[in-house]
């Protein structure tokens, strides 16, 4: 069932998200507004939600890539393929996730901000396990409101759509054997102005289906083009507690078939085409000796870092 109530009214309860009879996630009060604000701080300095919020204890990290947005460009969306990876050695309130953001109004007030963030997360206390679920988050005024998932009214499932946020990704990577990724691809559509969501599952890049769009009506900053996009890890934990691995646990040194990765980075243009990036992309780590990025270089990059980083 698809929750019609708004971010501000849902974080009173709980949700769920049903699909096809299957419970695939629930996410109490404190649960969304950890991941909202942690979203949040990626943008813009902005410590606690309120006084009465339970997210002040928590300590994330992000290893990531940005691209440029000088010179007055325009960004109508980004595509890249990720790599997928099982994190057994988390802990139930931590959460470990691979990211594609898309990002307009970071340079101005908070209620400017305009996000959508897509990718795949572990994050054992809002899923019950340790496997990497396809996940969507938005907002139009810096997480004053927003959706994650399905949750609230916002995201808009395409018709038989094969898979929908919060699904679990059943072929996951196995450091030093076989990996597997998927393909996701974010893009505003220039006649319904809508943003839509694309997915590939592994070893089909070049074969995207369609999961759902965000109505053009919900943003405000995002409802001509971006200004920014990143790609990247990023982690969050208790400050009590030791990090989770990020990634596939391993540093990005390690390289093909034993790190995390993003391949195949490209933005789109206004009909949907992808192209390269006309300018390299600008490393970010707020926390290298944890979590670090590899060089960038023909559209990809590792990223990652093993569990127990300490604050």
């Amino acid at each position: 069932m698809e929750c019609k109530l708004w971010f501000v009214v849902m974080i009173i309860g709980l949700s769920l998200i049903v699909f096809d009879n299957e419970v695939l996630a629930t996410m109490p009060k404190r649960q969304m507004m950890k991941q909202s604000l942690l979203w949040n701080e990626r943008f813009i300095n902005q410590n606690s939600i309120s006084e009465n919020d339970e997210v002040d204890d928590s300590i994330d990290h992000w290893a990531i890539y940005k691209a440029p947005s000088g010179n007055g460009q325009k960004r109508y969306g980004a595509m890249a393929t990720v790599s997928v990876y099982e994190i057994p050695e988390i802990k139930v309130s931590q959460f470990s996730s691979a990211c594609i953001w898309i990002v307009n109004g970071d340079d101005g007030p908070k209620e400017n901000l305009n996000i959508i963030t897509t990718g795949w997360t572990v994050y054992p206390d809002l899923y019950n396990d340790t496997r990497p679920h396809l996940f969507t988050d938005w907002t139009r005024d810096g997480y004053q409101t927003g959706c994650y998932n399905t949750q609230c009214s916002g995201f808009v499932l395409a018709n038989k759509s094969k898979i929908v946020p919060g699904s679990p990704i059943d072929q996951v990577s196995v450091y030093g054997g076989p990996q597997y990724n998927i393909t996701l691809k974010i893009y505003k559509e220039s006649t319904s102005g809508n943003w839509w969501l694309y997915y590939g599952s592994s070893g089909h890049h070049d074969e995207l289906n369609a999961v759902g769009y965000w109505p053009s009506s919900l943003f405000t900053t995002l409802v001509d083009n971006a200004s920014q996009m990143h790609f990247g890890g990023m982690v969050s934990y208790h400050k009590d507690e030791h990090g989770p691995p990020m990634g596939s646990g391993h540093y990005p040194d390690e390289g093909e078939g034993k790190a995390a990765a993003f391949y195949r980075i490209q933005a789109v243009d206004k009909i949907g085409n992808v192209y390269d990036f006309e300018d390299d992309l600008n490393a970010a780590e707020d926390k290298r000796e944890c979590y670090r990025v590899s060089e960038f270089r023909d559209e990809s990059f590792f990223y990652g870092g093993p569990a127990h980083c300490i604050n």
